[in-house]
């Protein structure tokens, strides 16, 4: 068996470093709870090197709020973020989503950057319908990107925060729901996320955003159901059959060896149209 050698870093410029000496034998933790997932689906890659990064105080530095923004370290654990009365307040859709990922146990140990830098991640449909940006440190210098724009560029880098806007305006629809297995460490079948003000006299949205994803895939916006929700009055079934075939039009899973691709589609489809159902007055 290969010796396995593991860094602590005290600095992200030493944890680049020591990455980019050997990427493809190198491997970044940070909660370690995707290892174990991907050890569970037996497609744990045994890398040489693995670099600690609990070390790093801007990746420790737990939750700040200003003004405008709710920025939260990356290192921080879904645990730390549930307690925090700041998350309710100005994260609603994080608090949501943090009770669906995993059993409690795992929530104190896993962290919000690692989750965000799976790719795949639970929590990213609520970060992407909250319009969170996260701050990278790549190459000696960091920069800020939309979450979803991070996502499509490849998501390189060590993810310093994660900073999600503090909305002012109170909100008729904060809505996160997770289909599959909570406890064990298998990925969701399906996920969403969405959020927005309701307008009664032109029964249409003010606001509108909303993201989904589940199983491996990497979660996408919604934007055509978010045009469709702020352009077309809710006032008939047929309407809400339109819904659906915009949400289609943006989200397009594979098939799995559980479930088809269309299946998951429906899946999203009926809870976004039962949610909005619950959630506004038509």
């Amino acid at each position: 068996m290969d010796q396995l050698y593991i860094h602590t870093p005290d600095t992200l410029s030493e944890a680049w470093a020591l990455k980019t000496k050997d990427p493809t034998d190198s491997l970044w933790l940070s909660g370690t709870t995707w290892l174990r997932t991907q050890w569970e689906a037996g497609q744990l890659k045994t890398q040489k090197q693995w670099i600690r990064l609990d070390g790093i105080p801007e990746l420790t530095s737990g939750i700040r709020r200003d003004e405008s923004t709710l920025r939260i370290a990356a290192l921080t654990t879904f645990g730390e973020i549930s307690r925090c009365g700041d998350t309710a307040a100005f994260a609603p859709l994080l608090k949501q989503a943090i009770h669906e990922i995993a059993a409690p146990s795992i929530r104190e140990q896993a962290t919000i950057g690692g989750n965000v830098a799976t790719g795949s991640g639970d929590s990213i449909p609520a970060l992407l319908a909250s319009g969170a940006s996260v701050l990278v440190y790549t190459e000696g210098r960091d920069e800020e990107w939309l979450l979803e724009d991070w996502l499509a560029a490849g998501m390189s880098g060590i993810i310093v925060d994660i900073a999600i806007p503090v909305h002012k305006e109170s909100e008729d629809l904060n809505v996160y729901v997770k289909t599959g297995r909570r406890e064990a460490f298998i990925p969701s079948a399906a996920t969403f996320a969405i959020k927005g003000s309701w307008d009664s006299d032109t029964k249409t949205f003010r606001t509108c955003r909303a993201a989904a994803g589940g199983g491996t895939m990497v979660p996408v916006r919604l934007k055509r159901l978010e045009r469709f929700l702020k352009e077309t009055p809710l006032t008939s079934n047929a309407v809400f059959k339109k819904m659906a075939d915009e949400v289609k039009k943006d989200y397009r899973p594979e098939d799995d060896p559980f479930l088809s691709g269309a299946y998951k589609q429906q899946i999203v489809c009926n809870q976004i149209i039962q949610n909005i159902h619950s959630n506004i007055r038509r």
